[in-house]
């Protein structure tokens, strides 16, 4: 893709894909990855903030079932469908636009036990009727958050679908004003056990936060 191209695909506002070598990025703008992958190793993690928010599993012997607010270039979803093969997962995203690219970022079809859908997330945790052990949320945009994302009622309903070993893991800019406010919402909610730590290379803050 040409400069020309790219920059009239950032000025359409719309998530596009630059290649460059063995590596294929989702973008929202021409300054911010969302998601990067490595075409021969399309599972790995290449990006920082992907692997911290993997931390999860530090916290759980065994992890039935993750579901995910947010796919991008569906780095994380791919990670646990190869290396958690006994896992379910559910995925929501809201833009159809984003679905639309999930053949060039090679992530898998829907089947048993991996299943993507297009639908606000807010509302498809509402709808959730399997308590989860880890809830990934990774839905930073070009506008930021989004504010139904972000409210003491979203962090209420995120803790409500958790199992009762369950792990909250929560994407945040760290240079984002708001930050602090996310923060302490996620640690009102969920009585004081959260923490946020660094990600390799990258300006994010990932919040980890246990039901128990």
């Amino acid at each position: 893709m040409s400069f020309a191209d790219l920059f009239a695909e950032a000025m359409n506002g719309a998530p596009f894909v630059y290649e460059e070598g063995d590596e294929v990025s989702l973008m929202f703008d021409l300054t911010t990855v969302q998601s990067r992958m490595k075409r021969d190793q399309p599972q790995d993690l290449v990006l920082g903030y992907t692997r911290a928010m993997m931390a999860f599993t530090l916290l759980q012997a065994h992890t039935q079932h993750i579901g995910m607010i947010g796919l991008g270039g569906g780095s994380l979803a791919k990670y646990c469908h190869h290396y958690l093969p006994n896992a379910q997962i559910s995925v929501a995203e809201i833009d159809a636009a984003v679905l639309a690219l999930r053949d060039r970022f090679a992530i898998p079809a829907n089947s048993s036990r991996f299943h993507i859908e297009c639908i606000d997330g807010a509302l498809w945790l509402k709808r959730c009727n399997s308590p989860l052990d880890a809830l990934l949320v990774d839905a930073y945009g070009v506008a930021g958050m989004p504010e139904s994302l972000a409210t003491a009622q979203f962090f209420d309903d995120c803790r409500d679908a958790l199992s009762d070993q369950g792990v909250l893991v929560v994407n945040l800019w760290g240079s984002d004003a708001r930050f602090d406010s996310y923060y302490q919402r996620i640690r009102t909610v969920f009585d004081g056990a959260a923490i946020a730590i660094g990600a390799d290379g990258c300006a994010n803050r990932i919040v980890l936060a246990m039901k128990n």
